[in-house]
């Protein structure tokens, strides 16, 4: 059994999931600029949200990796729970 960190570094994999997670905060973040307050923020964020974490889906179906200790993986997850974090705020306006 082989507990040690494998780094297979997968550039695209790295720079798509952070520009994910980058394109979800700007666009939730102008979403609720647009319409402060109102109900609609939460559907279209919820939206927006669920598009993104299939696109983290795809990319971690893509990059290939089983295991959870390589880099490409904790990248994902990384992007994975600032993506789930950006939406927080919209649950609670």
């Amino acid at each position: 059994m082989n507990d040690e960190f494998t780094n297979s570094l997968d550039l695209f994999t790295l720079g798509m999931a952070f520009s994910v997670w980058f394109a979800h905060f700007i666009l939730a973040w102008t979403i609720s600029s647009i319409f402060p307050g109102e109900g609609v923020v939460l559907w279209l964020t919820l939206a927006l949200t669920l598009v993104a974490l299939g696109a983290l889906g795809w990319l971690w179906r893509r990059s290939g990796q089983k295991g959870l200790r390589t880099f490409s993986v904790i990248t994902l997850a990384i992007a994975t729970i600032a993506v789930l974090f950006d939406f927080a705020p919209a649950l609670m306006a």
